[in-house]
């Protein structure tokens, strides 16, 4: 069906949990911008964007595996995804960025896409103290992958450590 049929489940959602919190409580939504091998497109995203924004949503998390990506579809576009929402969409919501985020550099140059707010996975998985060890300029966290025992140090348990033998060369 039509996007607007397809976001129906998450618009009622949204507007459930809204009405259940106070005034001040934020809410967001994490989306995966473009999928292309499961239907996702960047056009489709970027038309969920809106409706979240008419919805008065507080911020959008862009997922984005890697910001460094140009948009999938759009190849010959130097765009990257983040610069497709924040450069289309006027008075977006806040925008939090994913992806392959691993330095100081990095997370300035996320914020050089247009991002409001900075997220890290892998980098604060493997470094749990990744937030504090940024502001040294010469912080270079290896993206491994990783040994069991260097994230079992950083307090990951074993559960977590098979779970991740699915992420391509995150444990070795």
């Amino acid at each position: 069906g039509s996007l607007r049929n397809r976001s129906r489940l998450l618009v009622e959602i949204y507007r459930a949990i809204k009405e259940s919190v106070p005034d001040n409580f934020l809410i967001g939504v994490r989306i995966s911008p473009e999928i292309e091998n499961l239907g996702i497109s960047l056009e489709d995203s970027l038309q969920l964007a809106e409706i979240l924004k008419n919805e008065q949503i507080d911020f959008i998390h862009l997922s984005c595996w890697d910001i460094y990506s140009p948009s999938v579809k759009h190849k010959n576009d130097p765009r990257k995804i983040t610069e497709w929402f924040t450069g289309n969409i006027d008075n977006l919501p806040s925008i939090i960025i994913t992806g392959n985020i691993w330095t100081k550099s990095d997370a300035v140059n996320a914020l050089h896409q247009g991002a409001d707010i900075v997220g890290v996975a892998r980098a604060a998985i493997a470094y749990f103290d990744w937030a504090i060890k940024i502001f040294d300029n010469d912080f270079e966290p290896s993206k491994g992958p990783y040994s069991v025992e260097k994230l079992e140090s950083a307090g990951l348990s074993l559960d977590f450590i098979d779970y991740m033998r699915n992420w391509k060369n995150f444990v070795e």
